[in-house]
């Protein structure tokens, strides 16, 4: 498991995540909330553009693991297209 989904989304969403839901249900935007890919769950995904919508908190710029994690992830969701 990647390190920031052994705490991440454990308490719910968060604010900035049901703000930003509330932005893409109000201009009728498709999309799938917790899209499973891979070993990788996406917080927001547009399937019809291939679109992944990512609200990520300070632990995504601040710690290592995570940082490197994302670098991974965001690799293998480009080379996936």
């Amino acid at each position: 498991m990647v390190p920031y989904r052994l705490n991440h989304y454990s308490k719910g969403p968060s604010y900035p995540e049901i703000y930003f839901k509330g932005i893409l249900d109000s201009h009728n935007v498709d999309y799938v909330e917790q899209y499973p890919f891979g070993r990788y769950q996406l917080d927001f995904a547009i399937m019809d553009r291939k679109i992944d919508f990512e609200v990520d908190g300070d632990q995504h710029y601040l710690d290592p693991r995570i940082v490197e994690s994302d670098k991974r992830r965001n690799k293998h969701l480009i080379d996936s297209g």
